[in-house]
């Protein structure tokens, strides 16, 4: 990025929650940096939820998460 003058970043995960609380991760909008967007879903991955409850009843859910990386 820095070799690139890139100093302003933005990526866009959809990280979804599963019934028992484990993640999964994918690239919604790259950073357009192939290591970069690895790191984001790779940490992305290792986070650990309580499952969304719908009724009393854990069900699956998705979101998008935006990661903002700026150089000053």
């Amino acid at each position: 990025m820095l070799r690139d003058g890139a100093t302003d970043v933005i990526g866009v995960l959809k990280v979804c929650v599963a019934r028992d609380g484990r993640t999964s991760a994918s690239i919604a909008a790259t950073t357009k940096y192939a290591d970069y967007d690895a790191r984001l879903v790779a940490g992305a991955r290792d986070w650990q939820y309580r499952p969304y409850m719908r009724d009393g009843v854990p069900v699956p859910v998705c979101s998008m998460v935006t990661f903002h990386y700026r150089i000053r």
